[in-house]
C-alpha cells in the first residue's frame, strides 16, 4: 500500500509541477533549451567552415599541380568560390553569436536568428541548383578550349566508342539524374545540418508568445 501511495504521490508532483512554474521559470528553461539548439547550429556551421577550407586547400594544389590546364582554371576559379563561400559561413556565425549576445528579450533573439537562418537556407539551396549548370558549361568549355587531350578521358571514349545519338542520351540522363540527385540530396543536407533546428527554436519562440499570454 505504501508503494503505491508514493507512486501517486510522484504522478501528481509531476502532473502538477509545471503549474508551480511561473513566467521567469518557463522563459528560463526556454532560454536554456534554445541555446543548446543555438550550439548546434554553430557546430554545423563549423563543419562547414572547416570543410570549405580542406576543400580550398584541396582545389588550389590541383590548380598548381595539375599537368592539364582546364583542370588548372576549373579548380583555380572554384577555389575563389569556396574562399567566398567560407566567408558566408564565418559572417553566419559571427551574427548568431551577436544576437545571442545582445540585451534584447530571448524572443526577440531567437526571432532574429531564425529570420537569419531561413534566408541563408533559401539562398544555400538556390546556390547549390544554381552552380550545377554553371559547373556542366564551365567543364564543357574548359574542354573544348583545352589544347593538350586527357588520356584518361580519350581512352574512356574510345573503349566505349558512342554513337553520337548516344552521346546526347547519356548527356541527358546524366544532367537530368544530377540535378534530381543534387536536389533532394541539398534538400537532406540542410534539413539534417539547420533545418531540424531552426524548427525547435520556432516551437520555442511560439511557447514564448504563448507564455507571455497568459
Amino acid at each position: 500500500m505504501e508503494l503505491d501511495e508514493l507512486k501517486n504521490k510522484l504522478n501528481q508532483k509531476l502532473e502538477t509541477d509545471h503549474l508551480q512554474r511561473t513566467e521567469e521559470d518557463i522563459a528560463a528553461l526556454l532560454n536554456k533549451k534554445a541555446h543548446s539548439v543555438l550550439n548546434k547550429i554553430r557546430r554545423s556551421l563549423w563543419f562547414e567552415v572547416i570543410f570549405c577550407l580542406v576543400f580550398t586547400v584541396l582545389l588550389i594544389y590541383v590548380s598548381i599541380a595539375s599537368q592539364y590546364q582546364s583542370l588548372r582554371i576549373y579548380a583555380g576559379s572554384f577555389s575563389v568560390i569556396m574562399l567566398l563561400v567560407t566567408g558566408v559561413f564565418v559572417y553566419l556565425l559571427k551574427q548568431t553569436n551577436i544576437a545571442n549576445s545582445n540585451n534584447l528579450p530571448i524572443r526577440e533573439n531567437l526571432q532574429i536568428i531564425v529570420k537569419l537562418m531561413d534566408e541563408f537556407i533559401r539562398r544555400y539551396f538556390q546556390f547549390c541548383i544554381a552552380l550545377l549548370p554553371v559547373c556542366t558549361l564551365f567543364a564543357a568549355v574548359l574542354q573544348i578550349y583545352e589544347k593538350e587531350a586527357i588520356v584518361e578521358i580519350d581512352l574512356l571514349i574510345r573503349k566505349i566508342r558512342p554513337a553520337q545519338s548516344q552521346k546526347l542520351f547519356f548527356t541527358i540522363v546524366y544532367l537530368v539524374g544530377s540535378f534530381a540527385g543534387l536536389y533532394y540530396l541539398t534538400k537532406w543536407y540542410l534539413k539534417k545540418l539547420y533545418g531540424n533546428f531552426v524548427a525547435q527554436l520556432k516551437d520555442y519562440i511560439r511557447e514564448l508568445e504563448e507564455n507571455e499570454k497568459e
